[in-house]
């Protein structure tokens, strides 16, 4: 598989990013090219200082296109060294530290979060568990425990109904031989 290649006005970039840039700063270039009085050295110190403290430029497209004005104004004699300020070249470095330390910073935040899940789902587990014993411990009737409790009640109800009918069955009896020994006397 061949590697792609992103050129841009004869300058090789190691990504699709980079290249997209590149054409953009070559879009900018070519308009203040278009804008620009060449002739005029004033402006082009102007337009060489508002881009260079600005920064615009972060590709070697642009970095020549400061340098060319550098040149100009230099070649006029009308600036010294010491006037014109040198371009400012920002290597992608700084970025990536930066980057980086923002994505270690993003790691242990979401690690504290992450940490402090763990520690609220264990302590809701253990609230779960707590509540369940204590449902299964209590006297009253709850989602838990219904069954149970709903059969142990109706067994002692049926124990008490069994009793008083027993009870009651002696009492007919006793009555029945009570009425036939009236009766029989």
């Amino acid at each position: 598989m061949a590697k792609k290649k992103y050129v841009v006005d004869g300058f090789l970039f190691g990504s699709e990013a980079e290249a997209e840039e590149a054409k953009n700063e070559l879009n900018g270039v070519n308009y203040m090219k278009s804008r620009t009085d060449m002739s005029n050295v004033k402006n082009v110190f102007s337009a060489y200082n508002r881009m260079n403290e600005k920064g615009l430029f972060k590709t070697p497209i642009g970095y020549n296109y400061l340098y060319s004005l550098r040149t100009i104004i230099m070649d006029s004699g009308q600036y010294g060294e010491d006037e014109v300020d040198d371009i400012k070249v920002f290597s992608g470095t700084g970025s990536k530290t930066k980057v980086k330390t923002v994505y270690k910073d993003a790691d242990s935040v979401f690690k504290n979060h992450f940490i402090n899940m763990i520690i609220v789902n264990v302590v809701l587990v253990l609230i779960l568990v707590i509540f369940v014993i204590i449902s299964n411990n209590s006297e009253n009737i709850n989602i838990i425990n219904y069954k149970n409790r709903i059969d142990e009640q109706y067994k002692a109800q049926e124990e008490n109904l069994a009793q008083w009918s027993r009870e009651l069955e002696l009492k007919e009896k006793s009555l029945e031989e009570l009425e036939i020994s009236i009766d029989g006397e």
